[in-house]
């Protein structure tokens, strides 16, 4: 177990979503401290940046107060709200960086759900006109008939 002397508070600074490894979606934090809170403007150095799958997603431009293990970066869940970054130019940014991130993941799952159809689709929609044409016992008969086409004949090598 560790200890509050082992803990070490550090404001985070959320920057957006990114695809980190293996194209899992990561919230990508950086480090500040209050003077850089109070001014309002700090340099992203990439190597500093922190990317967590776990914690909470707020909007970018969030800033919240962790406690980590001494010496280390293991953040200690859960954060407390400090403030909202002071630049709105870097908010708005940061907000398109991840609504664009967010389009292309969903574009792309899109792109994935149209490209893994189901190659039956095509026969189903013609068959499923007919049946919602049909009638009361006519349905029940046209169903029969479908099953019994779709069994009745083995293909070879079955």
């Amino acid at each position: 177990m560790d200890n509050a002397e082992e803990r070490e508070a550090v404001l985070m600074l959320y920057l957006g979503l990114a695809q980190g490894k293996g194209r899992r979606l990561c919230g990508r934090w950086l480090p500040i401290t209050a003077a850089d809170l109070e001014a309002g403007h700090v340099t992203i150095d990439e190597d500093a940046v922190r990317w967590y799958a776990g914690l909470q997603k707020p909007m970018p431009g969030v800033v919240y107060e962790y406690q980590q293990q001494r010496g280390t970066t293991e953040i200690i869940k859960p954060g407390k709200y400090v403030a909202l970054w002071p630049n709105n130019e870097d908010r708005m940014r940061w907000s398109a960086e991840t609504r664009a991130i967010e389009a292309r993941i969903a574009a792309d799952r899109r792109e994935k759900k149209e490209t893994t159809a189901d190659p039956m689709e095509e026969h189903a929609k013609a068959l499923r006109a007919v049946y919602w044409k049909l009638t009361g016992g006519a349905r029940t008969q046209f169903l029969a008939r479908l099953v019994y086409l779709i069994t009745a004949r083995r293909p070879k090598g079955w």
